[in-house]
């Protein structure tokens, strides 16, 4: 199946394309503490919601990047009514090709989406400069809570070192030049909450659709256990191997940047914890 029309499917009955409850986004937006008329950027906004509620409470402008456009449609569906249309603007692109101004936003979010960037340290490179000294990135990444079992790498199609430690992580954002303030883990009924929907709205789609061709594969997939759903590698494995976050600020002076490119976490099935960054 074309992994965007997966995607679509699985999270058709999620407000946010991530393990996320309404209570934390509205904390983390909470903490952003941003002055009127922020420019906001979301790289991998999904359905933008955290983005429209962002411009909502900071009466901000806002620009969102995805490559999905059902996702866009939704989130455009979602804004009217609520947000004035010159506030927000939202980019079907591969966020990698999205160029912006060194210091034009005055906060980033990238939840879940560092491999637009080639992953968690390409993500870093690219959007910490565009940050303005004294913003915010909001980092969703993935790491590994301990040593992957190698069964569970097997049915991901996933390697050890796609991820890093929560640690680690935290650790390459310093060397990009950020100063880590605060973290915070999302629950085990947060990431329940977005596995079961995300099954659900696959199984759905099979019962809904049983002679699409994409049905025969959706069918597969769970029955081999190969999504990162519950009814899959997450519920025997991921519980307590991998979780999902970052949060950051740009710190008054900017580390040297290493000029390599490194591979780094593109998947995580379970929340990690999210690390702030400031100035």
């Amino acid at each position: 199946m074309d992994r965007t029309r997966y995607s679509t499917l699985a999270h058709r009955d999620h407000v946010f394309c991530s393990p996320l409850s309404d209570e934390r986004a509205s904390r983390l937006l909470d903490s952003l503490a941003l002055a009127r008329g922020a420019r906001v950027l979301d790289a991998g906004c999904g359905k933008a919601e955290l983005l429209i509620r962002a411009i909502e409470r900071f009466d901000a402008d806002g620009v969102g990047l995805d490559w999905n456009g059902a996702f866009l449609s939704e989130g455009r569906a979602r804004a009217a009514g609520r947000v004035r249309t010159d506030r927000l603007v939202l980019l079907e692109t591969d966020a990698a090709k999205f160029r912006a101004a060194p210091e034009s936003f005055d906060a980033i979010f990238c939840l879940g989406a560092s491999q637009c960037f080639g992953g968690y340290r390409g993500a870093l490179a690219t959007l910490a400069p565009w940050t303005r000294r004294g913003g915010v990135l909001l980092f969703g990444e993935g790491y590994w809570k301990r040593e992957p079992d190698p069964e569970y790498l097997a049915a991901l199609g996933g390697t050890r070192e796609e991820a890093e430690t929560h640690d680690g992580n935290i650790a390459l954002g310093v060397a990009a030049g950020l100063t880590p303030v605060a973290d915070e883990v999302s629950s085990e009924a947060e990431w329940d909450a977005y596995e079961r929907m995300y099954a659900g709205a696959l199984k759905r789609f099979v019962a809904e659709h049983p002679d699409d061709p994409d049905a025969d594969a959706s069918s597969r997939a769970f029955a081999l256990g190969v999504t990162p759903t519950c009814a899959g590698a997450a519920t025997r494995w991921g519980s307590g191997t991998t979780c999902f976050g970052g949060r950051g600020r740009p710190s008054a002076r900017r580390a040297p940047r290493s000029r390599s490119r490194r591979r780094a976490p593109t998947r995580s099935p379970r929340l990690a914890p999210r690390a702030r960054y400031s100035g």
